[in-house]
């Protein structure tokens, strides 16, 4: 696991406050998070502040799990500056 992916799965688990007592991995699927709305949006707000990428939210909602989400940032930061 990367640096890059290590500190993603820090910001699962720190705003998801680990409710349900999951080991945050890159396989942990997002709905055991069970994240409300407002949850999400602080985690797409962090992971722009802290990672610097912004995903959209209608992409973020396609992720499944945390490894769909850095692949996600990945797409993102490939495809370059709009």
């Amino acid at each position: 696991m990367t640096e890059h992916q290590k500190k993603l799965c820090e910001i699962f688990a720190e705003i998801s406050n680990n409710k349900s007592n999951i080991q945050i991995s890159l396989d942990t699927k997002i709905r055991d998070l069970r994240l409300d709305s407002l949850d999400v949006l602080d985690l797409l707000m962090k992971i722009n502040n802290d990672l610097g990428v912004d995903i959209a939210i209608e992409n973020f909602m396609l992720c499944e799990d945390v490894s769909s989400v850095d692949a996600e940032m990945a797409r993102i930061r490939n495809a370059g500056p709009v």
